[in-house]
Formats: C-alpha cells, structure tokens, sequence
C-alpha cells in the first residue's frame, strides 16, 4: 500500500511538474523583431497584450492585434515608442478576412521626430513611418481567416 502511494504521488508531481512547464512555455510565446534600416535606425517590434475580447458567438469576428514599436537612432538613443493597432474581420466558417482598421499611437518620445500614415487593403493593413520627412519604413499586418495575425517590416 505504501509502495502504490509513493507511485501514485510521484506521478502526481510528475504531471504537475508537466502542467507548469507547458504554462510557462505558452506565457513565453510573444513574438519579437528587430530591424536596422540602412539609414541606421532600429526598430524594434514586439506584440502588446489585448484588452479586446473576440465574440466567439458570431462566425464573423472581429479581432484587435497590438504592436509596440521602439525606434531608436544611429547612435542607439531611443527617439520614441509607438503602438500600431491592427483590426481585423474574420470568418472561419467562409474562409474569409478583412483587415478593418490601422490606427498608430505615441507611448513616449517626440511627436516632431516620427510621423506615420495608415491604410488598409483586403487582408492586409499598413502603417508607414517617417522621421524627420524621410521614409522610415513600413509595417504591414496581415490577417488570415483563422483569425491568426502575421507581421513583416519593409524598409
């Protein structure tokens, strides 16, 4: 009895054990980009967290998808920290998405440095950046009909 209750134990704490690693390794999963443009510049791109819940009741749904920009010059100075906010329409049930809205918001630095435009196309949502007039480079997010939200910067 005593040997089947130590088994029984051990193996509790083993899937325990399972069950925390798998967690941690989930919270872990943020996705991160950097880039260095020629000019110098880099840019650091990372997901945000969401506060926007998805309506899992409608087959169309819509999803908010955040980005944290750091911009930093030549010399590694931080000039600013911006996030672009992607929204996008999906349908899994038509296999269908739409990219609604981009909207780009200042967290910190200097709004004279860093200047953006925004528009979307089908699937796909952009939001150009300039500093000081000259073009930066361009964020494009892109939604499929999962839902599932994929990200690129072109310079």
């Amino acid at each position: 009895m005593k040997k089947t209750l130590k088994v029984f134990t051990f193996l509790l704490a083993l899937m325990s054990l399972t069950i925390m690693i798998c967690a941690v390794s989930f919270a872990a999963e943020k996705e991160k980009q950097t880039f260095v443009t020629k000019a110098g510049y880099t840019i650091t791109i990372e997901e945000a967290e969401t506060d926007e819940p998805s309506l899992y009741a409608d087959p169309d749904q819509t999803v908010v998808k955040p980005y944290n920009l750091t911009i930093t010059d030549r010399n590694g100075v931080k000039i600013g920290v911006y996030t672009a906010k992607f929204t996008g329409l999906y349908s899994r049930v038509d296999r269908t998405s739409q990219m609604l809205d981009v909207t780009v918001s200042k967290k910190s630095g200097s709004a004279t440095y860093v200047s953006w435009q925004t528009h979307t196309d089908a699937e796909d949502g952009f939001a150009t950046f300039y500093v000081l007039g000259e073009y930066f480079g361009t964020l494009t997010g892109h939604i499929s009909y999962t839902g599932s939200f994929t990200f690129d910067f072109s310079e």
